[in-house]
């Protein structure tokens, strides 16, 4: 006799994916949206499946509530603020996401809003409807061999200038984690820096994930670096553009006009852009499509059912039955290769061409567990964790054990596993190596006895710290009072130093400094940091 599972729908999707679930032999699915929370305690644990949407907040406290018997919690769209992952993990439940669900409405919506912006379709309409009959005054602006610039050129972004390109415009891009040739494959030229793109292009579009270093990247300096009457599209995300420069810009005639959907405070019933006449806005409707909300249900449907049917999945966020699968040697390990990963993940500045994960010591030549479905590509697990912690700090949505792997394929980054039996100077380490166009990284992490986790080695440098986000990371020559001033600094901004380690180079030139400092490292300070003489590059490796 088949097993039965149970799924709970808790929030409101698309029909087509209860349906997907209701006709799968072995699944009985209940609908119940709304329910207080008192209500989801006393039934979830009836259950093998939960799908979500925004609605659901899956906390710990919920999944105590579970009794174990919970596998699969499944997100009808991208983000995964309202669930906690590493909460599930540790219990062993799989947490799904429909990342790609959305893409071509969010794109189709980019390129309405640009359209509706050049031609100002909306008071047009108004004016129209009015009763006035007003030609003179809605003179367009064409697209024909005009240059746009995208920034961001991940699945939407490469989408959008696909279809520019089918206006006949000339496109640019700017992103410094993808290659040349996958630009050059969809006719884009890609520019070495955003100053250049803005400089260059006559309507801009923003195709990049909400992180500390694109929070507020176009404010009033990069817009003043656009030509006069450049236009402005946001579809991407609220924050990546600083909305009173924006709103002085328009004002001011700088531009002629600018398309946003996403604001940095939603709803956003009173935002500042709202009584301009040459702005156009919608109230984060990007992935607002039929199409688009049927995509996720159903793909979030399948995923479920796969999980519970023990077939291939790869819209996972975490990988729990490996993680369960690890003896506690190995499970350090995994957790140090993400650390590791993304310390130089927050170093790299550029289009990764190759990664190579290797493994020293007999530890690794021992089973550690199957290879399954769960780890992408047959890498080792470890390898699979590398990869999340290098793409996290500038992708951070979308990045999740599964999708790593492909994401780096996708980009065309070269990936290497190595296993050398004998370890030089400790038992077993993992070493980390990132070459890039222009130069080429490398981290080394080993396992003490009480498992205790340490990089060891960091670039040309002997270090000895626990990659424990937040950290301070700085190269510097190698002159006194350095240290102090860099120490005051901190000190200044109320941030207590955790520990700290500090190596000289080899010959003695120049040292690095690791700094934990248990929050994380303002933008402006950084900016102070980097200002101090000696000071060569300054980092920030953020919790999140």
């Amino acid at each position: 006799m088949e097993q039965q599972f149970n799924v709970l729908v808790s929030d409101d999707i698309s029909e087509k994916g209860i349906e997907l679930l209701e006709q799968e032999p072995g699944i009985h699915v209940d609908v119940k949206t709304k329910l207080t929370r008192e209500e989801l305690y006393a039934i979830i644990a009836n259950y093998d499946g939960l799908v979500t949407r925004s609605m659901t907040t899956v906390d710990q406290e919920l999944l105590d509530h579970t009794s174990g018997r919970l596998r699969v919690v499944g997100r009808a769209g991208v983000g995964l603020d309202n669930v906690d992952v590493e909460a599930a993990s540790k219990k062993g439940i799989v947490v799904l996401n429909t990342p790609t669900g959305n893409t071509l409405a969010a794109t189709e919506h980019t390129m309405a809003m640009l359209l509706a912006a050049c031609r100002m379709i909306p008071k047009a309409h108004n004016t129209l409807v009015g009763g006035k009959w007003d030609r003179k005054s809605f003179m367009g602006f064409e697209l024909y061999k005009r240059k746009l610039g995208v920034i961001g050129l991940g699945r939407i972004g490469s989408q959008v200038a696909r279809r520019a390109r089918g206006f006949e415009m000339d496109v640019y891009a700017y992103d410094p984690y993808i290659l040349k040739d996958k630009a050059e494959a969809l006719g884009v030229k890609l520019l070495g820096s955003l100053d250049e793109l803005l400089r260059t292009v006559d309507v801009i579009t923003l195709h990049t994930p909400r992180t500390p270093e694109t929070l507020g990247m176009i404010g009033k300096r990069e817009l003043e670096l656009l030509p006069d009457g450049a236009i402005v599209v946001n579809v991407a995300r609220g924050g990546l553009i600083n909305e009173k420069d924006l709103h002085d810009a328009l004002k001011s005639g700088k531009l002629r006009a600018a398309a946003v959907d996403v604001f940095d405070k939603e709803p956003a019933t009173d935002n500042i852009l709202l009584g301009l006449d040459n702005v156009i806005v919608t109230p984060h409707l990007g992935a607002n499509t039929d199409a688009s909300q049927i995509n996720v249900a159903v793909m979030v449907a399948q995923q479920v059912i796969n999980v519970l049917k023990d077939r291939d999945y790869e819209g996972a966020v975490n990988i729990p039955s490996v993680l369960t699968k690890l003896a506690d040697d190995f499970r350090v390990y995994f957790e140090l290769a993400e650390k590791m990963g993304k310390v130089l993940g927050s170093m790299i500045g550029e289009a990764i061409e190759e990664c190579s994960i290797v493994y020293r010591g007999s530890l690794f030549d021992r089973e550690f567990g199957p290879r399954s479905f769960d780890v992408p590509l047959n890498l080792m697990p470890f390898s699979v964790a590398a990869l999340k912690g290098i793409l996290e700090p500038k992708m951070q949505e979308g990045v999740s054990y599964i999708s790593a792997p492909y994401i780096m394929r996708e980009r065309g980054v070269a990936i290497e596993e190595k296993k050398i039996s004998q370890s030089r100077d400790y038992l077993s380490s993992v070493e980390i190596i990132v070459k890039t166009e222009n130069s080429t990284r490398s981290i080394v992490g080993t396992v003490f006895e009480n498992a205790m986790a340490r990089v060891i080695r960091l670039d040309e440098y002997d270090v000895d710290f626990n990659p424990e986000a937040p950290m301070l990371i700085f190269k510097n020559q190698d002159r006194n009072g350095l240290i102090g001033e860099v120490a005051t600094l901190l000190g200044e901004a109320g941030i207590n130093i955790s520990h700290f380690a500090l190596n000289r180079h080899p010959r003695g030139e120049t040292a690095l400094g690791v700094v934990n400092t248990g929050v994380a490292v303002s933008a402006e300070l950084l900016t102070r940091l980097n200002r101090v003489p000696g000071i060569m590059n300054a980092w920030v490796i953020r919790s999140r």
